[in-house]
């Protein structure tokens, strides 16, 4: 997938690619956006937009100049989509991944020693949800947050509430210490607001989604977690060798979904 380049459409040119570009600048500007025919000129100008990523000599800050609206939620998403070729999209895959695999997770967390306290504190939530959808989006974050101290990688590679990362590679931010009280989420890389959300699920489908659609390599220090998600919860798979330690956790959580 990182490497997936398509072919620019045989209806557009480089002048007809310069002007959707501009217009989508222009756009930017506006307190109404045509969301349905920028929608049309992100897929008109996809192949040059992916060669721009992929070459690796362009920086984040100078795609963001060239096509801004793909550091927004929902034009991250749809970027994944185009991608991927899939018709569903990263968050409804996700999901399912998650309604499968889950509850199993927590429940092999529970002979787990040291648990992080964000950890501690998406658990701590699941049984204030009132209704079963919300339990189950409960079960979710608690899962994610969780498979990093499965694999022993830190959670706080990937999350950090009330405070910005100190090195370059992809995070997830909230705007409180708290998560319970976040109501705000941003992926940030390279200093760099690629999106933000109002949820820690749609923050994570961005953040997931942004190795993706930015072309950028798995950080060392959660390698084991993010192949986890790929592999397992995605079922996106590729060449690359898979670390022991990704399948010695997908052998355990199998086996306990025998179980039951």
């Amino acid at each position: 997938m990182e490497n997936y380049l398509p072919q620019r459409p045989l209806s557009e040119d480089d002048a007809s690619i310069r002007i959707h570009t501009e217009w989508l600048k222009t756009e930017t500007t506006k307190k109404k956006p045509n969301y349905e025919q920028i929608n049309v000129a992100m897929d008109a100008t996809f192949a040059d937009r992916r060669a721009l990523v992929t070459k690796g000599t362009a920086s984040l800050a100078e795609v963001k100049v060239a096509y801004p609206w793909l550091f927004e939620e929902k034009e991250i998403l749809s970027e994944f989509k185009r991608v991927h070729g899939s018709k569903e999209g990263i968050a409804e895959l996700i999901e399912d991944g998650l309604r499968k695999y889950s509850k199993a997770v927590l429940q092999l967390c529970k002979t787990h020693r040291n648990l992080e306290d964000i950890c501690k504190q998406a658990q701590d939530m699941i049984p204030l949800q009132r209704d079963e959808d919300s339990r189950e989006g409960a079960t979710h974050v608690a899962a994610v947050l969780t498979v990093p101290s499965l694999l022993k990688e830190k959670v706080g590679c990937l999350v950090l509430l009330g405070q910005e990362p100190e090195d370059g590679h992809p995070h997830i931010t909230g705007d409180e210490s708290s998560l319970e009280q976040c109501q705000h989420f941003s992926i940030v890389v390279d200093g760099i607001e690629v999106a933000h959300t109002d949820t820690f699920m749609s923050a994570f489908s961005c953040y997931v989604a942004c190795f993706y659609v930015f072309n950028l390599a798995y950080p060392g220090v959660l390698r084991k977690t993010l192949n986890f998600f790929q592999r397992v919860i995605l079922n996106i798979q590729d060449s690359a060798k898979v670390d022991r330690p990704v399948i010695t956790l997908l052998d355990k959580l199998n086996q306990l979904l025998k179980k039951h």
